[in-house]
């Protein structure tokens, strides 16, 4: 458990990124949060602001913290979730469905692909892999196709061959 003195999140003491004062929900609640004591230490930059799951630009990090907020509320006041719920206006802890989950995923994913081939198709950026071919596939067609150049010549020639033979 989270002993107040060192970042929610990783666990560090703040020596190299000093910690902030977090308050678990914000905007409107924000003053609940400190009425109740609904706050986090986070480190400064890695963990609150910017890093890759701070909690300002982490969805799962902000959820986490929510969650964790509602059941140390809960505790703390001896609240239901109903009575959370009147106070903070949303219950964090209600299980989503896991279909619900899967399709979210799936949405992310592409949302993911979106983004990162962006530059590509809009900047005209160019790839840093080029297109590897399979080798043993191109052989297999090579020795399975004959060239049509090939086919065209030599029908050319056996017509041509065959009218002067015949003549």
């Amino acid at each position: 458990m989270w002993d107040g003195q060192s970042c929610w999140l990783c666990g560090r003491n703040g020596t190299a990124d000093p910690l902030d004062k977090h308050h678990i929900f914000g905007g409107a609640c924000r003053k609940k949060s400190e009425k109740y004591g609904l706050v986090v230490w986070l480190c400064h930059r890695r963990c609150h602001l910017s890093g890759k799951r701070a909690a300002h630009s982490c969805r799962e990090t902000m959820d986490a913290l929510h969650q964790y907020g509602q059941r140390l509320a809960m505790e703390q006041q001896g609240w239901t979730k109903e009575e959370f719920m009147l106070e903070f206006g949303r219950n964090y802890l209600d299980e989503e469905d896991p279909a619900d989950d899967f399709l979210l995923d799936r949405v992310r994913h592409g949302l993911e692909h979106r983004e990162a081939l962006d530059p590509v198709f809009d900047h005209r950026v160019a790839l840093c892999i080029g297109v590897e071919p399979y080798i043993f596939a191109e052989l297999i067609h090579s020795v399975k196709v004959i060239h049509p150049v090939a086919v065209y010549i030599a029908k050319e020639y056996l017509l041509f061959d065959l009218a002067h033979r015949i003549l």
